[in-house]
């Protein structure tokens, strides 16, 4: 799944032009590109102390190889960490991981590339300690896994970055969902063009920090299954550079 190189060619959002309609529109809804800067999303903590199941949709920008955190949860007293998505590697050039920081064995999910929308899934059941992990649906990684010391007391949790500071993701985040034993308890779409993101599940809602209103942006899903934005320049083709202003 991808975004039609939206974000290469249009650099995503506040470019007004001509709306391009690709094919039959199946749905629209909001996207939000995090800066990578200062910007990040706090929500309340989630207790998780069996089985889980994380699963959020992610795309990553840029050309910068430093670790970047897509999700984070830590207990601010002892600073261990608990569930953590962890982004690290060259991106740009196809070599790009995502991984369960903190879990033991390194779980992975490798060969990544830049501005592409990767639905990923996390499921960890605690009787075995199996961990597993997908990228859209296709199973990645499975082994046995010992958790982080903080995974059941961790009080703090943020989206695009550390709860503590740095690390901050530069790219989006969407559909974030956790099941704990079996039953939903957070459920944020993150489509709210708001500084409030809503959670569906339980009224959780957390909140955007240092961001802006031209992070967001308006997008069509295509009958392909793309999203295509409602912003994007349209004097070039899709086939090649030329023709972009």
């Amino acid at each position: 799944m991808s975004v039609v190189n939206s974000i290469v060619r249009a650099v995503l959002f506040g470019i007004a032009a001509d709306v391009l309609i690709k094919g039959s529109i199946i749905s629209t809804r909001y996207f939000r590109r995090n800066e990578g800067t200062t910007d990040y999303a706090t929500i309340p903590a989630v207790t998780l102390a069996g089985d889980f199941v994380f699963s959020v949709d992610i795309l990553r920008s840029g050309t910068n190889t430093g670790g970047q955190f897509i999700f984070t949860a830590r207990n601010s007293a002892s600073g261990s960490y608990g569930l953590n998505l962890y982004s690290s590697g060259d991106w740009a050039n196809g070599t790009g991981t995502i991984s369960v920081f903190g879990f033991s064995g390194f779980p992975a999910i490798s060969s990544l590339s830049t501005d592409k929308l990767y639905s990923i899934k996390v499921a960890y059941t605690a009787s075995t300690g199996v961990l597993e992990m997908y990228s859209n649906n296709v199973l990645e990684f499975t082994g046995i896994s010992s958790p982080p010391s903080g995974l059941a007391t961790a009080d703090t949790m943020a989206i695009y970055g550390a709860p503590q500071g740095g690390f901050r993701l530069y790219g989006i985040v969407a559909n974030l969902k956790i099941y704990d034993n079996g039953t939903l308890v957070r459920d944020y779409p993150i489509n709210d063009n708001s500084s409030t993101i809503r959670d569906l599940a339980n009224g959780q809602d957390g909140t955007i920090i240092n961001g802006n209103a031209a992070d967001w942006g308006l997008f069509d899903k295509q009958a392909d299954g793309d999203w295509l934005g409602q912003e994007l320049v349209v004097n070039g083709g899709f086939d090649s550079d030329s023709g972009w202003s």
